[in-house]
């Protein structure tokens, strides 16, 4: 994945970025999806804003033992809908998505006007090859986001540092203000260079 730097904004954590983009891109009421099983604050994030959580539960094979997304419900959901809070690779089942799952996420979500925020702290621990949303997402016109970190990866989740990467200027721009706004753009010279010999030397 080829990365404008651009694109690029840093904030403390992604459950900060996660919660700021809830903030800027619903308001009070507003339905936010959240695939189910979940990890634990999607869920805080939601009710702390005064969303109304619709929980999005996969689907499970039990002679697989495979979780598999449910489209006929994400179809139902999008229609009450503003934001999906996505996790790609999916913490806890351990799905890896693939490019044509991604791609038919993003092209509901835009149908629905439904726009997507995806967790994807768990891709450099993927076995086979990750499929990055947003450049997905942008193809077919669905407003999305990617937040990383190299937390997981490297097991440095103390030095809170992370990535959020957008191809929309002007939701990056808010991004960027409600940031500085919470004095939250300061990463700490001890978090950036943890995250810059992990991400180089590691």
């Amino acid at each position: 994945w080829e990365v404008d730097p651009k694109q690029v904004i840093i904030s403390p954590g992604m459950l900060t970025s996660i919660s700021l983009l809830t903030e800027i891109l619903t308001s009070e009421g507003d339905g936010v999806i959240v695939p189910f099983p979940a990890y634990q604050p999607f869920m805080r994030i939601v009710r702390n804003h005064n969303r109304n959580l619709l929980t999005w539960p996969l689907l499970y094979d039990e002679h697989t033992q495979q979780f598999s997304l449910d489209w006929d419900a994400f179809e139902v959901l999008c229609e009450q809908a503003k934001l999906l809070i996505f996790c790609s690779p999916h913490n806890p089942s351990g799905i890896a998505f693939s490019e044509e799952e991604l791609t038919r996420l993003s092209v509901t979500a835009k149908n629905h006007g439904v726009a997507i925020v995806c967790d994807e702290i768990h891709a450099d621990l993927s076995f086979g090859k990750h499929h990055p949303l947003l450049p997905l997402a942008s193809a077919v016109g669905c407003t999305a986001v990617t937040c990383m970190a190299p937390s997981k990866t490297f097991n440095i989740a103390g030095e809170h540092y992370s990535v959020t990467v957008f191809e929309d200027d002007s939701l990056k721009k808010t991004f960027l203000k409600r940031l500085e706004q919470l004095f939250l753009t300061e990463t700490s010279f001890f978090s950036t260079t943890v995250a810059l010999a992990a991400y180089e030397h590691g």
